[in-house]
């Protein structure tokens, strides 16, 4: 099968003066237009490509890289504003369009909106939509405390920033415990806090309880440190705000994954920097 929005590997199957027409197993063939054709690809050739809708709306196969594909989430530019919608740029040579219907506000060229790429229920084609949230469902009360879900940035709030979780719940991740940049159509794992009366979620970046969150972050520290050559200069004595920005965690999970690595003698600690230990230094 044939589907839109989608990558896919495809036989080339015939050649034609406008292209090569590739097919799937099942008989089902598009076009691959000739600018998109390389001497290599022969009859029987598997070839990668993404298949889109052409300039009359017919489907096509492309070997460019769209910006997304159908069920992403995504920042995208307006290039044009006409009387049936706008179009993004997505990285393909037909752009993307925004109808009317799919718009929360009045979109300018050249500004960067949120969308969800989809096919329209009635003609097939591949539009964008503003209204990502949509059909969005209530999140079961009784799931697990830190339960991981993958969650897309949606909106940014007084409060915090608020996501989409696995495509169909709604979330909070709070500022009070962020501790990087976050845009939207950022992408991060997120972890269960708990699940509101409302049906939404609170999530954080971080997982709960010692056994779950330090890990990770001595992880993170370490990581650090090999890319600053293996001494920073940052103690536990160093300010949250700089712990925040380097290490893009909160200072009392900082404070725990430094005794954990100094208690294995990873690091050494001093008044004014922390060290890595190479390996051979540890042996006794």
């Amino acid at each position: 099968m044939i589907i839109n929005g989608a990558y896919q590997e495809l036989r080339v199957e015939k050649e034609t003066e406008h292209g090569v027409y590739v097919g799937d197993s099942q008989g089902n063939r598009v076009l691959l237009p000739s600018r998109f054709v390389t001497l290599d690809m022969k009859i029987g050739r598997i070839v990668r490509v993404f298949v889109c809708n052409d300039s009359e709306d017919r489907l096509m196969a492309t070997t460019q890289q769209p910006l997304a594909v159908v069920g992403d989430i995504c920042v995208l530019r307006v290039k044009d504003v006409n009387r049936v919608g706008a179009f993004l740029d997505w990285g393909l040579d037909k752009d993307l369009m925004v109808p009317y219907k799919e718009q929360l506000r009045d979109l300018e060229i050249g500004e960067n909106i949120l969308v969800k790429v989809k096919a329209d229920q009635v003609s097939g084609r591949i539009i964008a939509t503003m209204k990502v949230q949509k059909g969005a469902v209530d999140m079961p009360s009784d799931l697990p405390h830190g339960q991981p879900f993958k969650a897309v940035v949606i909106a940014n709030t007084a409060i915090g920033w608020r996501v989409l979780l696995d495509d169909k719940y709604l979330g909070m991740l709070y500022r009070s415990n962020v501790y990087e940049r976050l845009n939207l159509g950022d992408q991060r794992t997120v972890y269960l806090i708990g699940v509101r009366q409302d049906g939404r979620a609170d999530v954080s970046l971080q997982k709960s309880g010692y056994e779950a969150a330090v890990p990770d972050a001595t992880a993170a520290l370490l990581e650090v440190l090999k890319n600053q050559g293996g001494i920073l200069k940052i103690t536990a004595k160093t300010p949250p705000a700089e712990i925040e920005r380097l290490f893009k965690m909160s200072k009392k999970t900082f404070k725990k994954a430094l005794g954990a690595l100094y208690k294995n003698r990873q690091i050494e600690i001093t008044e004014t920097h922390t060290k890595m230990i190479a390996q051979n230094e540890n042996l006794d």
